[in-house]
């Protein structure tokens, strides 16, 4: 009898402390015994004999609240006859209390500044007020304080600004001057004195210290360790505020300045006391480092700032009715203020920024769960935290092409880092993955360690991104708290250094390996002319008729020997055949000269890639484009297609246009001033921008993508300017049009209807332009003369011929990219249907989970690898693999949860369209989808790939449209 093979033995080690933390067996039994209460006595009732008061307590405690003694120190709970409801309130989340309490502050501070408002100003001057923000502000704060800004300048008599407060600089180790990630406090000082210049339209100038009416500050960063000096700004803050105040005590009106300290990462890490920083408010949440519950956090605010505050939202819980209204008050209006009108009073203190309903449960885990770290000692967990951080960074530092977020400032528990030549998401999903004790090898015995981590968008602090120029990138982020230990660091350390060696080692081989080889073909070109020439069989065209054509796009490879070859091998003239050696030769001279003058790795010059991008979005090739273009009649308006001939003389206008522009570095690298030498150079460029593995590599799972994108971020400009500048649309970045009411006659029609179609652009005659305008016009106005009430387009193109998985930045999140814009704009609709052809056929069944009536997908393609219609170099088979996964998971989930939807796809004869409609009949079928959702119209008369042209020709387009997309039936 065979021996059953011993259960592996699986280690969580939770390394995403700043994001949730594992609570404690105390909070946990906190919140279950509660919820075994409610189901015996109900809800009210088991809150009535729930101790939540302590809660309140344990909050104030935590962050030291209470009165203060006479030398300014918070005495917390010791003060007599102090209640901790008057200052702390419990809230859901953090982020819910810092905007409950920044929207009361700003409102408030606005209404009394309104009231203050002399009638010597003017109707139409407004009066400068100031928001000041931290760098490392959190995401959700700036879009807040952003927004009232924006909104409340067009809205009242003041206009509103938010200006960050600059991070101070530091000296690295090679003596480069660097953002420390920390307020500067130095020009917060100088913007408080009205010696900070800033600089806008009307040139440079002096913040006035009188127009600043609020501080926000994040305590610890989302994206790193830095600590922001909160009390030193308290400090500050308090003195500029009494300076001001006059006579009159505080605690009777409100502060000129308030002070909001986002204290999410802090509390629960690090020791918090709100009296000596002086904050007139402050948000922390129970689900990070203080070990509490989801859904739960608290908001301390000052108890004589809270009684001034009016919340922008309360319930009868924060603002009770004090008095029933006399009968007759509905026909005078409820607002009246008089006997009739409705009159209520709000609590005091912060019981005003807290509603009736609330999870009691997860408020007694969270008090639980701060019981644990007062009973441990916040001075103790501190400590534990700063050590294993540092521990930590040090362990990261040692390892080669490993980067420290903010390394020289850093010395809290949360640690973030990116690593050259591989994408943090892949780290992430490795790490998470498990590992084993004694690295990758899959033993039977070694007790597997899976690693819970978090990724960080550049997104969520956008200010401190820009500023050190991390842009879009992100960032791997572990957060260590008291329970970690010093053995998991290391165990951590050992599986990243295996798993950054070996990728380093891969992609480093593999970007030689690649680059070398188009080298090496460029210098065989020339061997191979030399051996012609001395054997006298040089004979145009023979090499290539046993030679396959060359099919990647050539605006969108990186095979410059490959390029250049096909060039030499099909040329039909001596001409042709002088400009392939030519280009070859100086590719390999430029090559060589670089490496001997450089002192890098890199095979180009540093900028050239960059300066290449820079000729193709200047101003005047721009106003050059939008010329050819518009020679063309509009097609969003008047056609559904542009004649092949057309859209070819505009195509080499282009050329011509990007070639004369770029001729300063054809030149510097020795290439022709032709399409030839342009291609050569762009593929030349996307060559040296490669630094990642465009193989998978065998470490990583298979459903992992290995890299976000096969270009730096020098190749991905480029490749983004390349899209613009060869695409049909006027302006570069129009991918999207919207065309309300299309074809009709706008000025006799008002407002929107109630469908919208939205049409998807196919790859074109090499100029991607919106299609079907001319169809759905026709079919817009005939629906207009029976009555009814038609329909908007909105036109999508993606000019990147990707299959819309490139973004505008030429990176791959198109997705995510062109799905929020389709959901944004169909979101005022009560029916959204889709269509497109080829690409854009693919697109309406990529994003058909967004429909709600009908898909309409003409020849689309599912399984892009080995597709003869995609030519770009850059879409690996991980990108292809993903592209089908996504598609057919859209289309189960129009199927699944719009029920309504309608998917049509037509095919011709063409094998390649067949397959790819065999493809997902077969996928969709194999994972039980039944009825059949999806109807296959055959169209057996046409030969070739483009049914939409071929329906276009025989008149049956837009007959075709109207039963698919209005009507919801069969059109065959």
């Amino acid at each position: 009898m065979a021996m059953a093979s011993p259960k592996k033995t699986v280690r969580h080690i939770h390394f995403n402390n700043a994001g949730d933390s594992p609570s404690p067996p105390k909070v946990t039994n906190a919140i279950v015994e509660h919820i075994n209460l409610e189901a015996k006595v109900g809800g009210y009732r088991a809150a009535e004999m729930a101790n939540t008061e302590k809660v309140y307590e344990s909050v104030a405690r935590l962050i030291g609240a209470g009165p203060s003694d006479s030398d300014g120190v918070g005495v917390g709970l010791g003060a007599e006859k102090y209640n901790a409801r008057d200052e702390i309130a419990l809230v859901e989340s953090a982020t819910v209390g810092w905007t409950r309490a920044f929207y009361s502050m700003v409102e408030t501070k606005e209404r009394e500044l309104l009231a203050q408002t002399t009638g010597n100003q003017k109707e139409t001057e407004k009066l400068e007020l100031v928001i000041l923000v931290s760098e490392a502000e959190y995401a959700a704060n700036l879009v807040a304080a952003v927004k009232f800004a924006r909104d409340h300048t067009q809205s009242s008599r003041f206009r509103w600004r938010v200006f960050p407060i600059p991070s101070s600089t530091i000296t690295d180790k090679q003596g480069v001057s660097i953002s420390s990630g920390t307020v500067d406090l130095g020009a917060l000082q100088s913007m408080l004195k009205g010696t900070y210049a800033i600089g806008d339209s009307s040139g440079e100038r002096y913040i006035d210290p009188t127009s600043i009416v609020m501080v926000c500050i994040t305590h610890i960063p989302t994206n790193s360790g830095i600590i922001n000096q909160v009390n030193e700004i308290g400090s500050m803050i308090d003195n500029f505020n009494c300076c001001n105040e006059g006579d009159q005590p505080n605690d009777t009106k409100l502060p000129q300045i308030f002070y909001l300290v986002d204290a999410c990462q802090s509390v629960g890490q690090i020791q918090v006391n709100v009296q000596d920083m002086k904050c007139h408010a402050l948000a922390a949440t129970g689900r990070k480092y203080l070990r509490g519950p989801r859904g739960t956090g608290f908001l301390y605010i000052q108890q004589h700032i809270a009684n001034f505050l009016e919340p922008s939202h309360v319930d009868h819980a924060a603002a009770p009715i004090v008095k029933v209204m006399k009968q007759s008050a509905w026909t005078v209006g409820l607002e009246d203020e008089n006997e009739f009108g409705l009159c209520h009073a709000y609590q005091p203190g912060a019981a005003r920024f807290e509603f009736w309903e609330a999870n009691v449960a997860n408020r007694l885990g969270l008090g639980a769960a701060i019981d644990v770290s007062l009973a441990l000692g916040m001075d103790t967990i501190e400590k534990k935290c700063v050590l294993l951080g540092g521990l930590l960074r040090q362990g990261l530092r040692a390892m080669e092409g490993v980067h420290v977020y903010h390394d020289n400032n850093s010395s809290a528990g949360i640690v973030t880092f990116f690593v050259d030549n591989l994408d943090v998401t892949v780290i992430k999903d490795r790490m998470q993955s498990g590992i084993h004790e004694d690295g990758f090898g899959n033993t039977e015995h070694s007790p597997l360690c899976c690693f819970h981590l978090s990724v960080v968008p550049a997104t969520s602090t956008a200010l401190d991104s820009s500023r050190t120029g991390l842009g879009e990138s992100r960032l791997l982020r572990a957060s260590l708290s008291y329970f970690n230990t010093e053995d998991e660091i290391d165990l951590f350390c050992q599986g990243l250094e295996r798993l950054v060696d070996v990728a380093s080692q891969s992609t480093t081989q593999a970007k030689a390996d690649f680059f070398e080889k188009q080298l090496v073909l460029c210098k065989q070109i020339a061997i191979d002319h030399d051996n012609d020439i001395t054997n006298s069989e040089l004979q145009l065209g023979s090499k290539g008729q046993a030679r396959t054509r060359f099919k990647e796009h050539p605006r969108c490879t990186a095979r410059f020997g490959e390029v250049l070859l096909h060039a030499r091998d099909w040329a039909t003239s001596n001409e042709e055949y002088q400009y392939a050696l030519l280009n070859a030769r100086s590719i390999v001279n430029y090559v060589d000269a670089c490496r001997k003058s450089s002192k890098t790795s890199c095979p180009i010059r540093e900028g050239l890639i960059a300066d290449v991008s820079a000729a193709l979005t200047a101003q005047s090739i721009r106003v050059f484009r939008k010329k050819q273009i518009l020679d063309v009649k509009d097609t969003t308006r008047s056609a559904d297609f542009t004649l092949e001939q057309a859209d070819q003389e505009i195509l080499g206008r282009l050329y011509y246009s990007a070639i004369t522009r770029n001729a300063k570095y054809l030149q510097e690298v020795g290439l022709t001033l032709d399409h030839g030498g342009f291609t050569a150079l762009l593929a030349l460029c996307r060559a040296a921008s490669i630094p990642h593995n465009n193989m998978e590599s065998s470490l990583l799972p298979k459903d992992s993508v290995a890299i976000s994108s096969t270009l730096s971020k020098d190749g991905a400009n480029m490749d983004a300017a390349l899209s613009n500048h060869f695409n049909g649309i006027t302006a570069p970045g129009s991918r999207f049009s919207f065309s309300p009411r299309h074809g009709l006659d706008e000025t006799r029609h008002f407002g929107r209807s109630k469908t919208l179609i939205v049409a998807f652009s196919s790859l074109g005659n090499g100029l991607v332009r919106h299609e079907f305008g001319g169809s759905l016009a026709k079919l817009n106005k005939q629906l207009h003369a029976d009555g009814e009430d038609g329909f908007d387009v909105f036109f999508v193109a993606d000019p990147s011929q990707s299959w819309f998985v490139k973004d505008s930045r030429g990176y791959f999140d198109g997705f995510r990219e062109y799905e929020q814009r389709i959901r944004v704009a169909s979101r005022p609709y009560d029916r959204v249907s889709f269509v497109g052809d080829s690409m854009g056929g693919s697109a309406s069944l990529l994003f058909s989970h967004l429909a709600t009536d009908s898909v309409v997908a003409f020849s689309p393609q599912i399984d892009l690898d080995g597709d003869v219609h995609v030519s770009r170099h850059d879409m690996t088979p991980t990108f292809r693999d993903r592209f089908a996964i996504r598609l057919l998971q859209s289309v189960e989930e129009a199927i699944h949860i719009n029920n309504r939807v309608k998917i049509f796809v037509h095919r011709g004869v063409e094998k390649a369209d067949v397959r790819h409609t065999d493809s997902i009949i077969s996928q969709l079928s194999g994972k039980g989808v039944t009825g059949f959702p999806v109807t296959i119209i055959e169209h057996p008369d046409c030969k070739h790939h483009q049914i939409a042209v071929h329906l276009k020709e025989k008149g049956q387009l837009a007959e075709v449209l109207s039963c698919n997309l209005i009507t919801n039936q069969d059109s065959s």
